[in-house]
C-alpha cells in the first residue's frame, strides 16, 4: 500500500485564519495545533475519511489536529466525526489508545513491520500563534521520485511563513529525540510521547477520563 499523504497542516491554517483569527469564534490563545508522527511516520488514527476499511483506520506518515484543551474541543478535517468534537470523545474514538499495537499492524494491516514501536504515536504541541508564524509548506512531501503528485494538491498556493521561508515541515513532524531536542524551541512546541499527551489532555494513559477516575 503506498504511502498516503496526510494534507492537514495546509487546511488547518487557513482554518486558524478564517474562522479563529477573523471571526473570533474562540479564544486564540488556548489553541493547540498537534502534530502526530513518529520515526517511522507510521501513525494510525480510525475514523478517517479517507480510509476504505470499516472502522476508519488509516496508518498516515503524519496528521495534524487543532485542539482547545479548555473548552475540551479537537478539530480533525480528516475525520468522520463532528468538527469540532469533544476532545475526549475524539481522543477515544479516533486513537484509541486502550489498544496495543502490535509489530504486525502495518499500513496496509497484512505485514510486518519487524519492531514493536513502529506505530508508538509522539505529539508536537505548538500554540497556534506560532504555527502560523513559522509554518511553511512548498508540498515537496508529496511528489514522487519522477516529479508527480502522491496526491493531487491542494487548489490555494503553497504557504510561506513570515520569515519568507518556503518549507518548515520536518521541523514540526520530528519526533526522535535527539533531532527533536535540537528543533524544540518556543515557535517549534514541544514532544510528548502518547502517556504524558494523554495525561495533559485529561484522560488517564488508557484514555479513561482522569477527573470521572477520581470521582470514583
Amino acid at each position: 500500500m503506498s504511502q498516503i499523504p496526510d494534507l492537514m497542516s495546509d487546511p488547518v491554517k487557513e482554518r486558524l485564519k478564517r474562522e479563529h483569527l477573523e471571526q473570533g469564534t474562540v479564544r486564540f490563545g488556548d489553541l493547540l495545533v498537534v502534530f502526530v508522527s513518529n520515526a517511522d511516520k507510521t501513525v494510525p488514527f480510525w475514523l478517517q475519511t479517507a480510509s476504505k476499511r470499516p472502522d476508519g483506520c488509516v496508518v498516515w506518515d503524519y496528521h495534524v489536529v487543532l485542539v482547545q484543551p479548555s473548552a475540551s474541543l479537537a478539530w480533525d478535517l480528516d475525520a468522520s466525526l463532528p468538527c469540532p468534537s469533544d476532545l475526549h470523545r475524539y481522543i477515544r474514538q479516533a486513537l484509541h489508545p486502550e489498544i496495543k499495537l502490535q509489530p504486525s499492524f502495518r499500513r496496509c494491516c497484512l505485514a510486518c513491520f519487524g519492531c514493536p514501536c513502529v506505530l508508538c504515536r509522539m505529539y508536537r504541541l505548538i500554540t497556534a500563534a506560532d504555527y502560523l508564524k513559522d509554518f511553511a509548506s512548498d508540498r515537496r512531501h508529496m511528489l514522487k521520485e519522477n516529479g508527480g503528485w502522491v496526491a493531487p494538491p491542494p487548489r490555494y498556493s503553497c504557504i510561506k511563513n513570515q520569515k519568507n521561508e518556503v518549507h518548515t515541515l520536518e521541523k514540526y513532524w520530528t519526533m526522535q529525540k535527539e533531532e527533536a531536542e535540537e528543533a524544540d524551541n518556543d515557535s517549534y512546541g514541544y514532544v510528548l510521547d502518547e502517556r504524558s499527551f494523554l495525561l495533559q489532555m485529561g484522560l488517564d494513559p488508557s484514555g479513561e477520563d482522569r477527573n470521572q477516575n477520581m470521582k470514583k
